[in-house]
């Protein structure tokens, strides 16, 4: 948004007659357009009505990003190594900058969210982790170990698993043949791993431990209680 308040700016201060705008802050030019808008910077329409007083007009156009456009490409790096600059001035001042950056992890979280949810694979692990904010969170204070992650992504080295890429003739269990060897058998069922689960089951204190617990009842689409 700064970005075309700064391109518009520009324009008013040049003599160019007629102006094309180019961005691919679709959300951005989606607020341009909204009457309604109480965004600070979406002054910009009055900058561009009183342009269009002086004679000049300003057309707004919304391109796809990181499409091989050369002058996109070249604006994306300017603007990454302004960024790097430590000692670079900021050039809007009216919101902190921490404020910014929560905005920034709040919209890239509800972004996540929406392509978690939409995603057609991962049904495993979105049995342990439904939501996407409380999956960073508890991943960030488990710090899995690869044995745990083969077992939240279901890409490990079991017989459902192997079978469905046709590593193995088929995707039983070593304890019954009527029994698939899936991570839900192998974490709730499997007798090979009784004594391993009792352990589990009955370690104290819960909370302090980190052990995930999964009850029968819960699967599927209940998160994972610590």
């Amino acid at each position: 948004m700064y970005a075309l308040y700064r391109a518009v700016a520009m324009v008013k201060a040049s003599r160019e007659k007629v102006v094309n705008i180019l961005s691919d802050s679709r959300s951005s030019l989606e607020l341009l357009s909204n009457p309604r808008t109480g965004h600070p910077l979406a002054h910009n329409k009055e900058s561009t009505r009183n342009a269009n007083a002086e004679g000049k007009e300003i057309r707004f156009y919304w391109l796809r990003a990181h499409v091989g456009i050369k002058g996109n490409e070249r604006a994306d790096e300017l603007a990454k190594i302004a960024a790097q600059k430590a000692d670079a001035d900021y050039d809007y001042e009216k919101i902190p900058l921490s404020w910014v950056k929560s905005k920034i992890r709040e919209e890239t979280i509800l972004k996540w969210q929406t392509r978690y949810d939409s995603s057609q694979t991962g049904a495993i692990t979105k049995t342990f982790f439904p939501d996407a904010k409380k999956a960073y969170a508890t991943i960030r204070k488990l710090k899995p170990t690869p044995v745990q992650t083969q077992i939240f992504t279901g890409h490990t080295g079991i017989a459902e698993y192997l079978h469905r890429f046709k590593l193995l003739q088929s995707p039983s269990c070593e304890c019954d043949a009527d029994k698939i060897e899936s991570v839900w058998h192998i974490i709730l069922e499997c007798p090979r791993y009784e004594v391993a689960r009792y352990d589990l089951e009955h370690r104290e204190p819960r909370k302090k431990s980190g052990i995930l617990v999964i009850r029968r009842e819960s699967l599927p689409g209940s998160h994972i209680q610590t």
